[in-house]
Order: C-alpha cells, then sequence, then structure tokens
C-alpha cells in the first residue's frame, strides 16, 4: 500500500474522498510546461500515488488550469499570486499552496489564501500535516481551513 493511501485509511473524515489511479510522469511534468515551476517532492510523490483525492488535492490537469486562471484574475483584483502553487481549495473559495521564492516551490510550508481578504496563512508545514489537519481533527480543520464539511 501506497504512503499516502496508508494516511488517509488512518483518518477519520476520509470515507467520502475518491483516492483516484496515480497521474502519469506525463502530466506531472506538465506542471513546469504550463506553470514554469516544478512541483514540490511531497506533491510529487502524492501525484505518483493518485492524481488529487477529488477534495482537497486537485487533479493535476485542474492544478494547472487554477493557477492559471487565478494568476489572471489576481492581476486585476488581488495581490499577485504567482508567488503560490496552488494545489487545493477548501470548498469555501479558498487555496492551499506552497510558496514559490526565487523561481523555486518551496517544500516545507503549505499557506491558505483567503480570497475574501487576500491573506495568505501559514496552516501546515508538509503536505502530510496538511492532510491530517484538513481530514483528520475536523474541528481544528475547520479553525485552520475554513469550514467544508
Amino acid at each position: 500500500m501506497s504512503k499516502f493511501k496508508e494516511l488517509y485509511d488512518t483518518l477519520p473524515n476520509t470515507e467520502w474522498v475518491n483516492f483516484s489511479a496515480p497521474a502519469s510522469k506525463e502530466d506531472i511534468a506538465s506542471v513546469k510546461n504550463n506553470l514554469g515551476v516544478y512541483l514540490p517532492d511531497e506533491l510529487y510523490r502524492f501525484y505518483l500515488e493518485s492524481n488529487g483525492d477529488d477534495c482537497a488535492i486537485f487533479p493535476v490537469s485542474r492544478l494547472i488550469s487554477e493557477n492559471q486562471d487565478l494568476r489572471k484574475l489576481s492581476k486585476e483584483l488581488y495581490m499577485p499570486l504567482d508567488c503560490l502553487l496552488l494545489f487545493g481549495d477548501n470548498g469555501c473559495g479558498d487555496y492551499f499552496g506552497y510558496p514559490i521564492i526565487g523561481g523555486e516551490t518551496e517544500e516545507h510550508r503549505i499557506y491558505m489564501w483567503v480570497r475574501d481578504t487576500d491573506e495568505r496563512i501559514l496552516v501546515a508545514n508538509t503536505l502530510e500535516e496538511f492532510i491530517g489537519i484538513y481530514y483528520g481533527n475536523e474541528e481544528a480543520g475547520n479553525q485552520v481551513l475554513g469550514a467544508r464539511m
């Protein structure tokens, strides 16, 4: 069994999560071609196990399209979003992403971009921690990540 699948199996609020088939290496490589940055290693490894979970983590194609669309939108309404690689959302309009610094995606920080206020809030240090917060502790997850459930 895969590392992330094992993690999901230990969490209480994942019975409705669709742990999909792995993304192809070509699809994963298309992130660099379309957005100009590589995925952080932990997100790359996640996509080798599952092409998203239909909830917290987008499939690769949606990761690309959401980043492209939101980067265009941000030029008109928000501070630039090209400093974040957004990989998921909370279902309420807020997004989660890794910071991009000097053209490189940082591995060990995940932020929530709050669309209504344009804030960027540190929510986790690793993808495993993020998944644990998102699905593992409903009360803490709602406080940190916004109400989804």
